[in-house]
């Protein structure tokens, strides 16, 4: 999911955003839900209560880049609940703006009392919202089937604010893994998938190419050097941890960043271009693209890029695998969406009620299944579709991050990022890059 710039957030969030959820009309007619396939696992929790009046819950759900699947499948499932729950009225509002103007609209209505009664936000939102008390926290059914379904502590701490309270049940996210191409592998003579950071740099000088005056034309090992500043740190992150690289001090007073591990792993980043020269500011058309068209070899992405490689590149023979270690292991940031129940909420037992069904293990399997979506929930991550999956498998066992819970965790990543290019350009060293970083985290440390 994209993550949105908190600037304009932040400023609007400021402002008071007293709000209550007005009367909705009628639900406009929804399709029939399409064919998702079915699940035999048990249901994990209560059963839903069904309200003794009729109550509307408006649901506001961002769509993401597969809109129509999306669309089609939640208006399917909430067809079903409301066939099971007459005294419900599930009204859902697709949104298929991009995160920026789906956070500005949600704050303006929200403030205006016709906000949703649900809606889905990221991790940083749901902070946001969290701490200015716009969300109710989960009851204790919720947090105790969380608890127990978490597939992993990123998806856990996805949920819970910096005072240890969950808000709502995680939905939708990814982490990274590496892909690498199959035919590539077979044609540089590569048996062994690399586990470590040497295995990774020797294999990612086999598989890179020149033509005659010496430009990459195949790069060995995707490097991501420009573009969004976010995603640059995100792409680097992964060679920081497994350096045992810690974001900051225990007591989270202080941003260590620019430790001799960041620098470590940041000289090995940028030493893949200058000095390995497996990839080079020439040869790049993007990571994904350049891993379709064969420009690239190797690279670290979410597991979303699956079915975009099944869908645009049918005959693309590609593999994934864990993250190369280090002094430890290497984990990636994970994006994890949650689904929230706001505070203006008329009905919030109906409502915890739906929501609840909607995470239960056969609904979420055949929701993740049809949108081929990394499963978060423990249950779901064993039907077969997924513990048969080659491809799914590296990613359900890639230990992954959230970045530390803060109200501008945006912004020092974007922070991070930007001195992470200025390194990868040679503007700074890693280690003048990443004291400067640290600088402009602490000050955000302090701002709230």
């Amino acid at each position: 999911m994209k993550r949105s710039s908190f600037l304009a957030l932040t400023v609007m969030l400021s402002l008071v955003l007293a709000a209550c959820a007005a009367p909705t009309p009628a639900p406009t007619p929804v399709a029939a839900p399409p064919t998702v396939g079915s699940s035999t696992h048990p249901t994990a929790v209560p059963p839903t209560s069904k309200p003794a009046q009729p109550v509307t819950i408006v649901v506001a759900i961002e769509m993401g880049s597969q809109t129509n699947e999306r669309q089609a499948l939640f208006e399917g499932l909430f067809k079903e609940y409301m066939g099971k729950n007459p005294n419900v009225t599930i009204k859902f509002e697709p949104v298929v703006s991009d995160y920026d103007q789906y956070i500005t609209k949600l704050l303006v209505d929200l403030k205006s009392g016709t906000g949703p009664d649900i809606f889905t936000t990221t991790g940083s939102t749901l902070l946001k919202f969290a701490e200015t008390g716009e969300l109710l926290t989960a009851p204790a059914e919720v947090e105790a089937y969380v608890k127990k379904e978490a597939l992993n502590e990123a998806v856990l701490s996805s949920v819970t604010g910096r005072d240890g309270k969950m808000y709502g049940i995680p939905w939708m996210g990814d982490w990274p893994a590496l892909f690498y191409n199959k035919d590539m592998y077979q044609k540089s003579g590569i048996t062994k998938v690399p586990t470590t950071w040497e295995e990774l740099l020797d294999a990612s000088k086999k598989l890179t190419r020149v033509d005659a005056q010496g430009n990459i034309t195949t790069a060995g090992f995707f490097v991501r050097k420009s573009g969004a500043q976010l995603g640059i740190f995100e792409k680097w992150y992964p060679f920081f941890s497994a350096a045992g690289g810690e974001i900051f001090d225990k007591g989270m007073t202080k941003c260590t960043v620019n430790s001799p591990e960041g620098v470590e792993a940041l000289q090995f980043y940028v030493d893949l271009i200058h000095v390995a020269k497996v990839d080079s500011f020439e040869a790049a058309q993007g990571d994904t693209k350049g891993f379709i068209s064969g420009n690239v070899a190797q690279y670290i992405r979410e597991s979303s890029n699956i079915t975009r490689f099944q869908n645009e590149a049918p005959s693309l023979k590609f593999g994934t695998a864990l993250i190369p270690s280090h002094k430890t292991t290497g984990k990636g940031i994970a994006n994890i969406d949650s689904i929230v129940v706001t505070k203006a909420c008329k009905n919030p037992q109906a409502a915890w009620d739906f929501l609840m069904w909607l995470s239960s293990p056969e609904i979420a399997t055949r929701r993740d299944k049809a949108l081929y979506r990394q499963p978060l929930f423990k249950t779901v991550s064993q039907d077969p579709f997924y513990k048969d999956n080659e491809l799914i498998q590296p990613f359900l066992q890639q230990q992954a991050h959230i970045f530390p819970l803060h109200p501008n965790a945006y912004d020092m990543e974007t922070a991070i990022g930007k001195y992470v290019e200025m390194a990868l350009h040679k503007q700074m060293s890693p280690k003048e890059a990443l004291d400067e970083a640290a600088k402009e985290v602490d000050a955000l440390l302090k701002k709230e």
